[in-house]
């Protein structure tokens, strides 16, 4: 975890979700958390291009929207969260560092000439962390361009339909402006839509013949409901 002398810690891995109770009941009630939140279509696309090299993988992150969202939505509604739209922060970064330097209590210089240092891992985000060390504007709408199939644009849309209209209000997002984003905006790939479309099945297969997944997906389905 944090060193001893440091007073904020960042550490984004999006499954910590499934612990927040835990995590929040270790640092007790004076602890402040920020919660990033992002279009569900964004995450997913990222996803793709970043762990599937471009082609539909999202059959192996299920838990990570039907049931993180609803972890998201119960973390959201703490008062020691400050909750933040990931499309916000790059279109108004001033307001938004604003918001979290008041809310923190450190000054907005400190806050955005703050160097962070990256932990290596495992699992790290293997593009972002090294590639970006400030906010960019233009990332805002990167994530369309690994929309360049109908597979992809069919299954995303499925995706929001099932994630609902209501949860993806309590984010902060409009679902018919999310489903309406969703159509190719990369270079059609004719190869990538075969890709895509025998992963869609090899996807039903995975989830059927994966008990593992399956566990772990009913053990964490069980603790929040226990919560």
């Amino acid at each position: 975890m944090a060193a001893k002398d440091k007073s904020f810690f960042i550490e984004k891995t999006p499954r910590n979700l499934f612990v927040a109770k835990d995590i929040m009941s270790i640092y007790g009630n004076g602890a402040k958390y920020l919660c990033l939140v992002r279009n569900p279509a964004a995450i997913a696309c990222s996803m793709i291009s970043t762990w599937g090299k471009g082609r539909w993988n999202i059959y192996a992150f299920e838990q990570d929207f039907m049931l993180g969202i609803d972890c998201m939505i119960k973390v959201m509604s703490k008062d020691a969260c400050l909750s933040i739209k990931y499309e916000d922060l790059l279109s108004f970064e001033d307001q938004e560092t604003e918001r979290v330097s008041r809310y923190l209590g450190i000054g907005l210089s400190e806050l955005k000439d703050k160097k962070i240092e990256v932990i290596e891992g495992r699992m790290g985000d293997p593009v972002g962390q090294y590639k970006y060390s400030k906010i960019e504007k233009t990332r805002s709408s990167e994530w369309k361009k690994t929309i360049n199939t109908f597979t992809k644009v069919a299954m995303l849309k499925s995706l929001i339909r099932r994630i609902g209209n209501d949860k993806l209000e309590k984010l902060g997002y409009s679902y018919a402006e999310v489903l309406e984003s969703i159509k190719i905006h990369g270079k059609y790939s004719a190869r990538d839509e075969v890709f895509d479309a025998s992963l869609v099945v090899y996807g039903v297969l995975y989830k059927i013949f994966q008990p593992f997944i399956l566990k772990e997906v009913i053990v964490n389905k069980l603790r929040f409901a226990l919560r």
